[in-house]
């Protein structure tokens, strides 16, 4: 059964159905498809897929929260004019989608431990039954939930953590967000070569993204 999507329009605060939604996207700029409430949305969603790295294995260790890691290396620094914090989106892991939340930055929270370089560390919203590093992952990043911050300790850290998730795991359960990840990038697998995973840096366009989606599921 087809359900109705509602979208936001910032010239007139006109609310559109899935086809109205579908059928209007004109590449004008003040189009806004996205309602992403405490979340700011991207006009310029961010694809990126890579060998998942061994971290430092802090996420399960310390914070309860396992991140699967790929360092700002493997794009050929093109993560360096990326705002540093937290983002919401889907992530591709083992040939299903699951909402994922990323956090991009250096983890200044552990001092000497923080990392040397730029790492987007991404928390799968999946229970796996044993670890995927080395294999291949694809991350589309939506939405900025906030700006990375060192906290004064680590229960103030694991709370904003937990909340990061709680938040991110709501707005992507929203109408609009939802049909995100029927995105047909996200439906294909990344590709290898010599039997290892490319790793691969793209940027979309939010609209775009959005057509493709609805009309990958009508």
């Amino acid at each position: 059964t087809d359900k109705t999507l509602k979208a936001q329009v910032e010239s007139n605060g006109a609310v559109l159905t899935r086809a109205e939604a579908a059928a209007s996207v004109e590449r004008a700029p003040y189009i806004a498809l996205l309602r992403l409430g405490v979340v700011r949305r991207l006009r310029t969603c961010i694809g990126l897929g890579g060998a998942v790295a061994t971290g430092f294995g802090r996420g399960s260790r310390k914070l309860g929260t396992p991140t699967a890691n790929l360092p700002c290396s493997l794009f050929q620094e093109r993560l360096a004019d990326l705002p540093t914090g937290v983002y919401l989106g889907y992530a591709r892991v083992r040939g299903a989608v699951h909402k994922a939340v990323a956090n991009v930055g250096f983890s200044p929270t552990f001092g000497d431990d923080a990392s040397p370089e730029k790492v987007v560390e991404t928390f799968v919203m999946h229970e796996f039954e044993s670890d995927f590093y080395g294999e291949p992952m694809k991350l589309l990043l939506l939405g900025f939930q906030r700006s990375e911050k060192k906290f004064d300790s680590f229960d103030a850290l694991v709370a904003a953590i937990n909340s990061d998730v709680q938040t991110a795991r709501s707005e992507l359960d929203g109408e609009i967000l939802s049909e995100m990840r029927n995105t047909p990038w996200l439906q294909q697998d990344l590709r290898t070569g010599d039997g290892c995973s490319s790793a691969t840096y793209e940027e979309f366009d939010a609209v775009d993204l959005l057509e493709a989606a609805l009309s990958a599921n009508p």
